[in-house]
């Protein structure tokens, strides 16, 4: 039953609505995490590059100091005197020099070593480190070759200072070429020490991203915040090999930006891990992933209330039907105002449901008074045809002993008539039995009318045992007399033929009568109860029947002229007649 389901209207509704909200917030939250992930890893490679221009300012600005520095040492007239003179301990106030040399910046700068063409050297510097220096000057010499004059970095070296062997740094060389400031031609060079670490701090920003590195432009790391990865190329401490084509690369799990600065042959490189480079997003993933939750239960409530509110006269409605179906027919809802327009429909079928239910109980209960009173008739009546056939019996074999033999068949149609009324009566027939009873009326119509009744029949042999209703061509043959013949002057003939025409088998009733008048012929099958009874009611009741048990292609077609005659056609189908209905005739 509809009440024991468990999965109402409601409940459907209200997940059907929960899961479409859901769907969208979920979909909404799927577009909000890639717009936001991709949003937080531009703003954060975006942030990334920004630190790596100010880190680049940063080692520009602190190679325009070292190169000013560099400019007060080649430009002193003392060490340009002491780089020209070829006995390198002439007379060259090497006091001056040292004390110009002295003038170091010593925030940036670790010391300084001057070597000139003619093989003289000036230093002021650590012993250890201005060894480096000096081991290495062959390869400084090619690093500045090819230089205007200008800064460049020239490598750098790991040095053990005091002879100990656990304390060392790495030194970052800067050199330069020192000319003739008369002829311009080249007297020598200069070298300028830099710690590392002292790059490294000056280059050091607040809330980086990543990793980065200064490297030469080999890809050699110079420096870094880890010192293990000094002097190892990039992409080997990678473990990647890292296409140098742009500003930024993207290689497995990792984003690399590069920037070159022109002034010093280096190269800044900063790594950013995926990690790294989404680590807000995850703290927005949170947000909104609590967000998406509290929408998802936020509508799922109001998805629900909703549908309460939706179905609640359902509900109201659903329980007056149980009432009606547990006998309390005087039920009656009243809907709130703004209920939908379906439901208000729904409730007013219902409310006439209940009407029509209550009539059809009161036909009901009228009917069955009507039905005891007519098993009562019928009890009655079931003495009545005994009686008749007994009295009819009775009356034959009185006339048969005074030899009144035409009276005495005339009884036995009677009887014979009386029969086939009480056993055949709504069943369907053969034609034959039909047309027997036909020919016992026509008889005791002859009887009556004598000569002024004339009458033939003729039925085609392929008719005889196809199968019609019973009683449908009596009312049609007593209308053609009473009606037709008999308010005629004179004599006048009936003649019935049944013939198989095109599928269907028509059983002709044609009378030289005086006819039908126009208007009543046209009415004469009318279903309509207005028209008045006019003695013609059986024809109209044959024809109904027909219909309503056959179809409409069936029943009685009429066709009449005043003064001339009716030809009334009965149209059947075609139906072999039933061996139920023989083996009732054969038991007659």
């Amino acid at each position: 039953m509809i009440f024991a389901q468990k999965n109402g209207i409601q409940q459907k509704i209200s997940l059907s609505f929960s899961a479409l909200i859901s769907l969208i917030i979920v979909v909404l939250l799927a577009v909000a995490y890639i717009l936001s992930r991709n949003t937080v890893a531009a703003i954060n490679s975006s942030y990334a590059e920004i630190l790596l221009q100010q880190k680049n300012d940063r080692l520009t600005a602190l190679v325009n100091e070292i190169d000013a520095f560099s400019k007060t040492i080649v430009s002193n007239d003392d060490i340009q005197q002491a780089l020209q003179n070829t006995d390198n301990r002439s007379d060259a106030n090497m006091a001056s020099v040292y004390s110009e040399m002295s003038n170091i910046p010593t925030k940036i700068v670790a010391g300084v070593v001057v070597i000139g063409k003619n093989g003289s050297v000036y230093r002021e510097i650590d012993r250890e480190v201005g060894g480096s220096i000096l081991a290495d000057a062959d390869g400084i010499q090619n690093t500045i070759a090819y230089s205007d004059g200008e800064v460049i970095f020239a490598g750098g070296s790991h040095t053990y200072l005091g002879g100990d062997w656990e304390y060392g740094e790495t030194y970052l060389y800067f050199a330069r070429k020192i000319r003739d400031l008369t002829t311009f031609g080249e007297i020598g060079y200069m070298v300028i020490s830099v710690r590392e670490s002292v790059l490294w701090k000056n280059l050091e920003l607040p809330g980086e991203i990543g990793n980065y590195y200064v490297a030469d432009m080999d890809g050699s790391i110079i420096s870094a915040i880890d010192k293990s990865l000094l002097s190892m190329n990039i992409e080997d401490s990678l473990g990647i090999k890292v296409e140098w084509a742009g500003a930024q690369r993207i290689n497995r799990g990792i984003v690399v930006n590069q920037i070159d600065n022109p002034y010093v042959n280096l190269q800044i490189v900063n790594i950013i891990p995926y990690s790294d480079l989404y680590a807000n997003y995850y703290d927005i993933l949170g947000i909104i992933v609590v967000i998406g939750l509290l929408a998802i239960l936020l509508f799922a409530y109001m998805s629900f209330r909703i549908a309460s509110r939706i179905t609640q006269p359902l509900r109201e409605l659903t329980s007056n039907m149980k009432e009606v179906a547990d006998g309390n027919l005087n039920t009656q809802l009243i809907l709130p105002k703004h209920t939908a327009v379906e439901i208000t429909e729904l409730n007013n079928m219902f409310s006439h449901m209940l009407e029509e239910l209550e009539l059809m109980m009161a036909r009901i209960q009228e009917e069955s008074v009507k039905e005891k009173d007519a098993e009562l008739r019928a009890l009655r009546a079931q003495i009545n045809p005994h009686f008749l056939y007994n009295t009819l019996d009775t009356l034959y074999w009185m006339l048969v002993e005074k030899e009144e033999y035409d009276i005495a068949n005339l009884v036995t149609n009677i009887g014979d008539l009386l029969r086939y009324a009480i056993r055949k009566g709504g069943q369907k027939v053969p034609l034959r039995d039909e047309i027997t009873q036909i020919e016992n009326y026509l008889l005791i119509e002859k009887n009556r009318y004598e000569e002024k009744l004339k009458y033939s029949i003729v039925i085609e042999p392929e008719a005889q045992d196809l199968e019609i209703l019973s009683f449908t061509l009596q009312p049609i043959v007593e209308n053609a007399i009473n009606h037709g013949l008999m308010s005629k002057k004179g004599s006048g003939s009936l003649s019935i033929v049944a013939r198989l025409d095109h599928g269907d088998l028509l059983i002709s009733i044609q009378d030289d009568g005086s006819g039908i008048p126009v208007d009543l012929r046209d009415s004469l099958l009318s279903q309509d109860i207005s028209h008045p009874d006019t003695g013609h009611i059986g024809m109209r009741n044959v024809d109904m029947r027909i219909k309503r048990l056959l179809g409409d292609r069936y029943g009685l077609e009429i066709d009449s002229l005043e003064n001339v005659g009716t030809t009334v056609v009965v149209r059947f189908p075609i139906i072999k007649a039933s061996s139920d209905n023989m083996r009732i005739e054969e038991s007659e």
